[in-house]
């Protein structure tokens, strides 16, 4: 487990790295103010384009398959997990608008707030569950997630990782549209935080059945929800 950590870490720590680099070369001064310095009207630009140098095209836009830095950019963008995080990297409400944790530190009971995907569809606990699974599922198409061990935290998912517990064993738990329970193996500090990962991203299940292989390619099928 303690290479996993250092996996996790050194991830989290580039795509952080990605983050500064990309604010750093974003110009500004493109909105206008009605208000005083204090800066209260300052009117949101509209229209325009805007341009990330990812420096190299993703090879994959499918969250449970990418492990680069530059597609990892583009997800951060294109979805939003449970939790996302603050300028201050500190875990903020996502597509949760609660979330309860256990006195032991063990369960964690999200409440999702009423969002929609790209095509106006809801978004429910099962998409994160359907990822989740998918994503830690080792005859997952077109190859198996790299990443499967960033779930490893989740109670019996590294076992049914290698085949050696069934799908209700693990931790995670649809109690309805909008309510997702997770149990752990154990406290995990920083569990909100890995929330915010590409990994933990929800996805829709009809619309990857759709092409296991490249639904994410396809504007038809690859739908977000950020």
């Amino acid at each position: 487990m303690n290479r996993n950590l250092q996996k996790v870490a050194s991830v989290i720590s580039a795509l952080a790295i990605s983050a500064s680099l990309l604010a750093a070369c974003t110009p500004g001064g493109t909105g206008s103010s009605t208000g005083g310095a204090g800066g209260d009207n300052i009117k949101a630009p509209t229209g325009g384009l805007v341009r990330y140098n990812l420096g190299a095209d993703p090879k994959t836009l499918d969250p449970a398959l990418n492990t680069a830095v530059d597609g990892g950019t583009v997800l951060q963008n294109l979805y939003v997990g449970l939790m996302k995080t603050d300028d201050d990297d500190q875990p903020i409400p996502g597509m949760a608008e609660s979330h309860e944790v256990s006195e032991d530190g063990l369960v964690y009971t999200f409440k999702l707030r009423d969002a929609k995907w790209s095509d106006g569809e809801p978004v429910k606990a099962d998409d994160f569950a359907f990822a989740w699974f998918r994503a830690l599922d080792s005859m997952t198409k077109p190859t198996p997630s790299e990443y499967a061990y960033q779930l490893f935290y989740i109670k019996n998912a590294e076992k049914f990782n290698a085949g050696e517990a069934t799908k209700e064993e693990v931790g995670i738990e649809v109690v309805d549209e909008k309510t997702l329970k997770v149990t752990l193996e154990a406290p995990v500090a920083y569990f909100l935080s890995l929330m915010a990962f590409p990994t933990y991203f929800p996805v829709r299940q009809d619309m990857v059945e759709k092409d296991v292989n490249l639904w994410w390619a396809d504007k038809e099928t690859h739908v977000s929800n950020g």
